[in-house]
């Protein structure tokens, strides 16, 4: 923020000499540039650290932190797949009943701030949450699980 005292001067300059008011301007303007210069060249040099690419190597060290993992022939992948399945239809119903229960809220806030968009969301978040509360029982009508 300027002083004030300092706009002052620089009027009273101004008013007595129009060379000077010309250099004050001039150099306002050229630290303006130089200021969009520098920014421009900071966010350019940030564009650049952020996308440089980053491969992933061993190091040197011979050996991968990932393991070598082999599946036994007896083990029944259908049996693991379902396991691995209910307990993602175990996690969807709880993120249903969290929408479920925000949508009412949502939908409450909105008829009490008698707000169109919020209540469209709150009903879309209600409907989702359904769905995934119900995902069990759709999949199970479907047949795609038993």
């Amino acid at each position: 923020m300027e002083d004030p005292g300092e706009k002052n001067m620089v009027n009273t300059a101004c008013a007595t000499r129009p060379a000077v008011r010309d250099v004050i301007h001039s150099f306002r303007a050229g630290t303006k540039k130089l200021k969009d210069k520098a920014t421009a060249l900071a966010l350019t040099g940030l564009l650049a650290v952020e996308m440089a690419p980053v491969y992933a190597t061993d190091a040197g060290t011979g050996t991968s932190d990932i393991p070598d993992v082999t599946i036994a022939q007896d083990v029944d992948t259908a049996a693991i797949f379902g396991k691995l399945l209910g307990i993602v239809i175990w996690i969807t119903r709880f993120i249903g009943a969290f929408l479920l229960l925000w949508g009412i809220v949502m939908f409450a806030l909105s008829l009490k701030n008698d707000e169109p968009e919020s209540k469209t969301k709150a009903i879309m978040s209600f409907a989702a949450g359904a769905v995934l509360l119900a995902l069990e029982t759709i999949l199970k009508a479907a047949g795609i699980i038993s």
